[in-house]
């Protein structure tokens, strides 16, 4: 064994020591009130697992992690001045959310989005299948603390994934696009 390597097992030693100390107290965002790594479980009328992602202005978008956008609403001001809870999408960015349960086509709106911190514009579309469905659009809204789409007219009667798309095309800045919180199913089963 060389000098290199030697040096090497304490640091991963620490590493994993970290790493395991950040997720049992509490250090694991998104996750289903610190308890659950995996995120919330199936049954939740929430999002329950990011599928796919592209979030814009990396290293000037200050919230890029998209399992911040899984389970109930809890976005929050910290006391220095900063937020948590939610992803920023970015200029042309979106997230693919895989919902707890099927969502139906009810009565009234189907689907709620909570956007954090201003009014953006937000595309959503759906899909029953992520692999071999076609995703549709549902429409876009300015978005405040609440958007409600219905899927009456996509074809679909029931669906399990999301599409949430930012079409403010915004610069880059520490918030840019829609501050995903939470994706809920009004009607479902």
């Amino acid at each position: 064994m060389n000098r290199y390597t030697e040096n090497l097992k304490p640091k991963i030693f620490f590493y994993i020591l970290s790493l395991l100390l950040l997720i049992s107290f509490g250090g694991c965002n998104g996750c289903d009130n610190g308890s659950n790594p995996t995120g919330p479980s199936e049954g939740t009328p929430y999002a329950v697992q990011v599928v796919s992602s592209d979030i814009k202005c990396e290293g000037i978008n200050l919230y890029t992690n998209p399992r911040e956008a899984l389970g109930a609403p809890n976005w929050g001001y910290l006391s220095d001045g900063s937020f948590s809870g939610f992803v920023s999408l970015g200029p042309a960015g979106y997230i693919v959310l895989k919902m707890g349960v099927d969502v139906i086509d009810g009565p009234g709106h189907d689907i709620r989005i909570y956007q954090a911190v201003s009014d953006e514009d937000t595309a959503v579309y759906v899909t029953d299948d992520y692999l071999s469905s076609p995703f549709k659009y549902l429409g876009t809204q300015a978005c405040g603390v609440t958007c409600n789409f219905d899927l009456s007219g996509s074809g679909y009667s029931k669906i399990r994934y999301v599409m949430v798309k930012d079409m403010t095309l915004s610069d880059c800045y520490e918030t840019p696009g829609p501050d995903i919180d939470a994706v809920e199913a009004i009607n479902y089963k």
